[in-house]
C-alpha cells in the first residue's frame, strides 16, 4: 500500500509491460534474456519505463529487403587494380585482389562524384 502511494505521488509513471512478438524457436531464449532486455531498454531510455516483458509467439513479417547486386567495376578500375596487383606471384590471390581493388576504386570514384555506392 505504501508503494502504491509513493508511485501515485511520484513524477514518473508506473513501469509498463513491453509486449514482444517472437519467433517460436526464439521464445525460450527471449524468456531467459527478459531481465537483460528490460535493463538495457531502461538504461537506453534513461529511466525505468519497462517493468516486465510479455512474450507473444507468432510468425514475424519479413523485414529485410533483398540486397541488390553491386555494379560491375569499370574497365579503367580493373586495369588500375591489375597493375597494382601485378607483383603478386600467386595467381588466385592476384585475381582476388584485382577484383577487390577494382570494386574499391570504382566505389571511391562514385563516392567522390556523389553517386550512390
Amino acid at each position: 500500500m505504501a508503494a502504491a502511494r509513493r508511485q501515485a505521488n511520484s513524477a514518473e509513471p508506473a513501469p509498463a509491460t513491453l509486449v514482444l512478438r517472437v519467433d517460436p524457436a526464439f521464445a525460450l531464449e527471449a524468456q531467459h534474456a527478459a531481465a537483460v532486455i528490460v535493463a538495457r531498454v531502461n538504461a537506453h531510455l534513461g529511466w525505468r519505463c519497462i517493468g516486465r516483458i510479455a512474450l507473444r509467439q507468432g510468425p514475424l513479417a519479413a523485414t529485410r529487403t533483398p540486397l541488390r547486386a553491386a555494379p560491375a567495376p569499370s574497365e579503367a578500375a580493373r586495369e588500375r587494380a591489375a597493375a597494382i596487383a601485378e607483383p603478386i606471384a600467386d595467381d588466385e590471390l592476384r585475381g582476388a585482389l584485382t577484383r577487390l581493388g577494382a570494386r574499391a576504386i570504382d566505389s571511391e570514384r562514385r563516392r567522390a562524384r556523389g553517386e550512390e555506392s
